[in-house]
This record gives C-alpha cells, structure tokens and sequence, in this order.
C-alpha cells in the first residue's frame, strides 16, 4: 500500500523556524496509525512545496508535489507525470508543528498524523547529499544499504573495510579512541548485540538527514557517515561515527 504526505510554508510565527526556504523539513509518523512514515519537504517562494516519503516496511521513495496556504495543506504524489493519490490536511501544534490529514488513493482514505522532527540543509530532488560531497544521492544510500547488510550478517571484514581509520567508541562503559588495527580484536563490544538491533530497527538508508558534519544513519544517530581520507589516499564514503554508548537500564 502506497501513501502519501504533505505539508508546509505556514504564515503562523510559530512554525516560522522550522519552516523556511534553506531548509530541507523532515516529518516522522503514520498512516492509520501502522504505516511508519518519514517525510521529505522544501517549501519554494510561491508556498509551493515538494519532496518525497517513505515507509520504514517498503523502503521505496514516493515523489510528492503540492502548495500550504494559511496552514493548510494540499499535495500529490506524483508517479512519473501522473498523480496518483492526493493529500488534504493542515498543520497544527504547540511548540512544534503537527501535520495531520487524510491521505486517498485508489478511492480509499486513510488518516495521516506526522510529527516535526528536524530541519537540515539539503534539497530534495537534486543531490541530497551534497553537503557531504557525496557525488549523488545514489552513491551514499547504495553505501548504507550495504554496510547495513553486512552489519546484521556479521560479515566484520566489510564492515571494518568500510570503517574511518580511527573512531571513537564505548568499549566497557568507557569511550575510547581505537585505531584500525583494533577493529578486529574488539568487534563484538562496539557492534554489541543492543547496538546491532537497534541499527536494525532505527537505520533506513534512504532520505538520510545530513550536513557538511556527516549523514545520519540512524533515528538515533547510530552511525554517521562522512567522506574521509587516510593520509593522501582519495576521499570515499566511510562510517566515521558509531554511537553505541549502551543505553541506561
């Protein structure tokens, strides 16, 4: 089942900050209250605004077109020149701005609730990586898919292979500085098995938040990826950070 979202530009001052024009909105949150959504938005000049979603169970990037007026929000997702299914909805909140609304397509509703989650610098539909030098949005999304994959096969070669030569982690508690050649010895304390879970649960290589510090792969930043280099060898996508600091029981 496809879905949609849409949202954007408000006259309202208290979504102001979150939403202007350098900045790339991302929404969390679901369909029917079961389909987990994350939303792309960039709102132009002319309150007309576009971006793309997905869902956390296909992992598929659906293209979305549309306007917000005075709060209210009207979008299609677009397949190619055709639309396909359309959203009605507005924002609304406290503090931080919550898109809520009904989502058609093949003459079936569904609601739609979407939290605000963060703003970044980067703009859908060109490369979303640019901030990080990445070359195109595909090369660093190829990259997460499968470091990802080799993660959770425990196939540790590929994953050292992939790793920045130095990086700091939690090993026993402690954080601590290791260097490539420490990888091996002491792989199983930094991809424990709470930190290899949660990568499972919370990394989607696909609509990635980032800035020109790294691209965040991980609802909870459990890895950042950056364009690093060991001495004067060329610059590649690497993981230069794992966050896997154990959570507090």
């Amino acid at each position: 089942m496809r879905l949609l979202l849409s949202l954007l530009f408000l006259s309202s001052f208290s979504y102001a900050a979150e939403l202007t024009q350098k900045w790339t909105t991302e929404f969390v949150g679901s369909l029917d209250g079961t389909k987990q959504i994350r939303l792309l938005i960039y709102r132009d000049k002319d309150d007309t605004a576009f971006g793309s979603y997905f869902n956390t169970e296909e992992l598929k990037r659906y293209h979305i077109k549309g306007y917000v007026r005075d709060n209210k929000v009207l979008f299609n997702e677009i397949e190619g020149e055709e639309k396909v299914a359309s959203f009605k909805g507005e924002l609304t909140g406290d503090k931080k701005p919550v898109l809520t609304g009904t989502y058609k397509k093949n003459g079936e509703s569904y609601k739609a609730k979407l939290n605000y989650f963060i703003h970044f610098p980067a703009r859908p539909g060109r490369n979303l990586y640019a901030p990080i030098e990445a070359d195109n949005t595909e090369e660093v999304e190829a990259f997460a898919t499968g470091f990802k994959k080799n993660l959770l096969a425990g196939n540790k070669e590929e994953v050292i292979k992939n790793l920045h030569h130095r990086i700091y982690v939690h090993i026993d508690g402690k954080g601590v500085w290791l260097e490539a050649k420490d990888y091996m010895e002491n792989y199983d304390k930094i991809f424990h098995p709470e930190f290899i879970e949660s990568v499972k649960k919370n990394s989607f290589p696909m609509n990635m938040i980032n800035s020109y510090k790294g691209v965040w792969f991980g609802f909870n930043r459990e890895l950042i990826i950056q364009k690093t280099r060991k001495g004067d060898g060329p610059f590649r996508l690497r993981v230069a950070e794992i966050n896997n600091q154990p959570k507090e029981k």
